[in-house]
């Protein structure tokens, strides 16, 4: 059970590796559920869900309703791209904002202060394959004026070489 600002949500999220991945939610009133709102499916093309970080809701616009902000690894064949996906919780089910993805095992994910960073693998070698990637091209993402602006960008040493890439993955924002 998650908490929205009024009411109380439950998510659920289901994987079945046959079929792409639902959320389903369900609103409830006085700690009983009273409604199963429409099963969104998530956009994943081809590939499989590899991970997905705890659900959380945050407001993105200010308008005092909480979204729903889902966090996941799409496994590739040789690797891993990173999503975020933010959802609005409309009367009848979920309507996707937008998503963001790392490409390249990178990054996508909500940063403590409300921006979004996305990081992609990337190299400036030639005729090299993303696993020998050796940079991350890091974007911080800003929710102004009703749309995403870029407010910076950066190139690092690659998130997973480096002796600090756990705080990309495992610190989450509150």
């Amino acid at each position: 059970m998650i908490e929205g600002n009024d009411t109380k949500t439950a998510v659920l999220g289901l994987i079945n590796y046959q079929q792409h991945p639902s959320i389903v939610v369900e609103s409830h009133e006085k700690n009983m559920p009273n409604k199963l709102l429409e099963e969104k499916e998530m956009d994943v093309a081809e590939h499989h869900i590899q991970h997905v970080w705890p659900l959380e809701f945050h407001d993105l616009n200010g308008d005092g309703r909480d979204e729903l902000w889902v966090r996941y690894n799409e496994a590739w064949a040789d690797g891993f791209s990173q999503s975020l996906a933010i959802y609005k919780i409309k009367e009848n089910g979920l309507e996707l904002v937008k998503k963001f993805e790392g490409e390249a095992e990178g990054i996508a994910r909500r940063l403590p202060d409300g921006r979004i960073e996305v990081g992609t693998g990337f190299t400036d070698k030639e005729a090299t394959g993303h696993m020998g990637y050796d940079k991350h091209r890091l974007e911080i993402m800003e929710y102004k004026d009703g749309k995403f602006v870029k407010v910076s960008e950066r190139d690092v040493p690659h998130i997973l070489w480096s002796k600090g890439w756990e705080k990309y993955y495992f610190n989450s924002a509150k």
